[in-house]
């Protein structure tokens, strides 16, 4: 999320933080508005005012949390939950090599409207273009 808070604030934008409270984690990171800075104790509550307001899910290489957040975004939307966003998985090695979406789709876990709303893109500016 720093990546995103950073581009913004250095654009001079103003930039959300949607922050958990975990025993062992840093603040908030510094390119943050202050008066956008929330912090959740729950991360039911967190995801949930995140897919009230995103227009779309991008996501980066990263851990745990990434996948977190990306399968929790697709299940919210599978069960009418959320609406639906699109969803950018920029490094489409990373993605491919970690989510083999034909598998997905031969059992059933991957709907329909996924192929409209998810892209693995490679770079970012000409390829979001496109989307």
């Amino acid at each position: 999320m720093e990546a995103a808070n950073r581009g913004a604030h250095d654009e001079g934008a103003l930039s959300v933080g949607l922050n958990i409270a975990l025993p062992h984690e840093q603040s908030a990171n510094p390119y943050v508005s202050p008066e956008l800075n929330f912090k959740f104790h729950y991360f039911a509550l967190r995801k949930m005012h995140f897919m009230m307001r995103a227009k779309a899910l991008v996501a980066f290489p990263g851990g745990f949390g990434t996948l977190d957040e990306l399968f929790e975004v697709m299940t919210l939307v599978q069960t009418q939950k959320a609406r639906q966003v699109p969803i950018l998985l920029f490094g489409s090695d990373y993605w491919k090599r970690l989510i083999h979406m034909e598998v997905l789709e031969i059992i059933h876990i991957l709907w329909a409207w996924a192929h409209r709303a998810i892209f693995a893109l490679n770079s970012a500016l000409s390829e979001i273009q496109g989307v």
